[in-house]
C-alpha cells in the first residue's frame, strides 16, 4: 500500500508500524508511518528510522472504474441528511445520480436527468438536481449512480 522510497531515502529500506487511523482533510487521506533508511539487518548505522507521511487524494484508496457507460445501484438505504457529496474523477466523462423508491419507481424531480451532471475531478461535489428538491430522510431510498468515463471514489452523506 505504500511503497518503498527511492535509493538512499528515508524509507529506501522497509516501512513499519503504519498508523491504524486516518487523517483526512478537505482533499487528502493521510496515514503515518515509520520508515527505515535500510534493509532489515542493516547496523545502526547506518540505520536510521524516519516518521513519514502518505498522502492519497481524500478517501482515494480504491475506486469503481467506468470506461463506458456503467450503472450502480444501491440496495435500500436510509438517509440521515439532506445533501450528498460524491468524490470522483469525472474529468474526462461524468457522472450522475439519480434518487428512486425502494421499488425502483422514480422520484419526481431527483431523476438522473435532473441532476446536475459532474464532468471534473471533485473530493466533495454536492450533489444537485435542477429542480431543488433534495433527497428524502423520512423512508428508505435507493442511489443510482450513472457514470461514463469516470471513477468514483466514495459518496458521503452530508
Amino acid at each position: 500500500m505504500i511503497p518503498n522510497g527511492p535509493p538512499g531515502s528515508f524509507d529506501a529500506g522497509y516501512i513499519l508500524n503504519v498508523s491504524s487511523t486516518a487523517a483526512t482533510t478537505d482533499e487528502e487521506t493521510w496515514l503515518y508511518y515509520t520508515g527505515v533508511n535500510t534493509t532489515h539487518g542493516g547496523t545502526m548505522p547506518p540505520k536510521r528510522m524516519s516518521l513519514g507521511r502518505a498522502v492519497w487524494r481524500r478517501y482515494g484508496f480504491v475506486s469503481l472504474d467506468a470506461a463506458a457507460k456503467a450503472r450502480i445501484e444501491t440496495k435500500p438505504l436510509r438517509l440521515a441528511c439532506s445533501s450528498l457529496e460524491i468524490n470522483a474523477d469525472a474529468d474526462a466523462g461524468e457522472l450522475r445520480v439519480a434518487i428512486l423508491e425502494t421499488d425502483g419507481r422514480a422520484i419526481s424531480g431527483l431523476s438522473s436527468e435532473d441532476c446536475e451532471p459532474l464532468c471534473a475531478d471533485a473530493t466533495r461535489h454536492v450533489l444537485r438536481w435542477r429542480s431543488g428538491n433534495v433527497p428524502p430522510a423520512d423512508r428508505p431510498i435507493r442511489l443510482v449512480i450513472e457514470m461514463n468515463r469516470c471513477s468514483l471514489f466514495s459518496l458521503e452523506c452530508r
